[in-house]
């Protein structure tokens, strides 16, 4: 999962300039994420090194280059049972619009962001394993056809539970019935 951060405006540019204006010099790229997962489905979180990039030139278009990590800090989250917190790295967005001078913003094909652009994260999970059945019955749903054309995969159903990480949902986790 790629999270961005930034102004989502038409009314500021995205480029260097902007983003310096009006998110770098006045402390708004932050430097990583807390990051919170129900403890009981997940056994760890993982998100971009430090070196990760996220760039863009209107000739080759958009790159991203990351390695996933260990996240650092984790414990037991204090407002939510069952659940822990962790941090992940954040990194500067190099996506800008209009790189190579033309009259075409381009940058809006790679990023969800319209004006100046903050940071980055790349966040995936990994889960507990050999969860029992009991599990998926109790706090999920069994024998799935998770993508509902009945073709790809067609022969496998699936087990899945639907945890929250912080405030999206995501099928994290999913078993193959065979």
């Amino acid at each position: 999962m790629l999270i961005e951060t930034g102004i989502n405006s038409t009314n500021l540019t995205s480029d260097s300039t902007n983003q310096s204006a009006y998110i770098t010099s006045v402390g708004l790229a932050d430097n990583s994420f807390l990051v919170r997962y129900d403890n009981r489905f997940i056994g760890s979180a993982i998100g971009p090194s430090p070196s990760s990039t996220f760039s863009n030139s209107n000739a080759n278009g958009a790159t991203l280059e990351v390695s996933l990590v260990s996240s650092q800090n984790t414990r037991k989250s204090r407002e939510l049972s069952n659940y822990n917190e962790t941090t992940v790295n954040a990194s500067l967005s190099r996506v800008y619009a209009l790189v190579d001078g033309s009259s075409t913003d381009t940058s809006i094909n790679y990023s969800a962001i319209s004006g100046p652009r903050g940071v980055f994260t790349a966040l995936n999970f990994n889960i507990v394993s050999n969860l029992p059945q009991s599990d998926y019955t109790k706090y999920g749903t069994t024998s799935n056809d998770l993508f509902a054309d009945g073709t790809l995969f067609r022969f496998y159903r699936y087990n899945y539970i639907c945890s929250r990480s912080r405030d999206k949902c995501h099928d994290s986790i999913a078993h193959k019935n065979y």
